[in-house]
C-alpha cells in the first residue's frame, strides 16, 4: 500500500489534520494489497494517526469482566424495589444512566 501524508493547511488542530489526512486513504477489505480488518489498517497506519488510533482502541476495545454489566444490574435492582416496581422503564434506565455517569 502507497502512503503519502499530504500537507493539510496550518490552520487545522493535529486531530483535524489526521482526519483529513484520514479521508484521503482509500480502504478496500478486497484488495489485497490492503488491509483485511480495522485493526490491520489502524496496525499499519498508527504512526500516521496516533489520535484516531488511540480513540478506536478506546471505542472498540472489549472489558474482559462482567463486573460493569453486574454492576449496572445491582444498582437497578436497587432503585426499582418492592416500592418503586411500576417505574417506567424509560425513567428506570435513565436514573441508572445518571447513576453510572455522575462522575464524568
Amino acid at each position: 500500500m502507497d502512503v503519502q501524508k499530504e500537507n493539510p493547511t496550518d490552520e487545522c488542530s493535529v486531530f483535524e489534520q489526521e482526519f483529513c489526512y484520514y479521508q484521503t486513504l482509500s480502504f478496500n477489505p478486497k484488495s489485497k494489497d490492503d488491509c483485511n480488518t480495522a485493526l490491520e489498517f489502524f496496525q499499519l497506519f498508527k504512526k500516521y494517526l496516533p489520535s484516531i488510533t488511540q480513540i478506536c482502541e478506546f471505542l472498540f476495545s472489549v472489558t474482559s469482566t462482567s463486573v460493569p454489566a453486574e454492576n449496572l444490574f445491582s444498582s437497578a435492582g436497587l432503585v426499582q424495589d418492592e416500592l418503586r416496581n411500576k417505574i417506567e422503564p424509560t425513567a428506570l434506565e435513565m436514573i441508572n444512566f445518571i447513576a453510572k455517569n455522575k462522575y464524568i
